[in-house]
């Protein structure tokens, strides 16, 4: 399946996951973890954003949408585990 970002604020999120490659080697770059808590502050900004303005469960464009939350909370399970941060798996 594919992710269409056809929602002002799904490419939003779609826009701030392609960050995070950018982020990691600009971490790894000069070695300051903050790149990554500022990167996982605006991918959450981003994912509320998106889950207030467009609904997900029972849409058409469920699938879609429920492929970007999954890449969404991968991703920031990895910035949690590369900053030593406990995630939740819900809250």
């Amino acid at each position: 399946s594919k992710i269409a970002l056809s929602h002002k604020s799904e490419r939003n999120l779609g826009l701030h996951l392609e960050f995070f490659a950018d982020t990691i080697e600009e971490t790894l770059a000069d070695l300051y973890p903050y790149h990554i808590c500022d990167f996982v502050y605006a991918l959450s900004n981003a994912a509320s954003e998106f889950v207030t303005q467009c609904k997900v469960l029972g849409s058409p464009e469920m699938e879609s949408r429920l492929l970007l939350c999954r890449a969404t909370a991968i991703t920031m399970r990895q910035c949690f585990d590369l900053l030593g941060i406990r995630h939740v798996m819900r809250i």
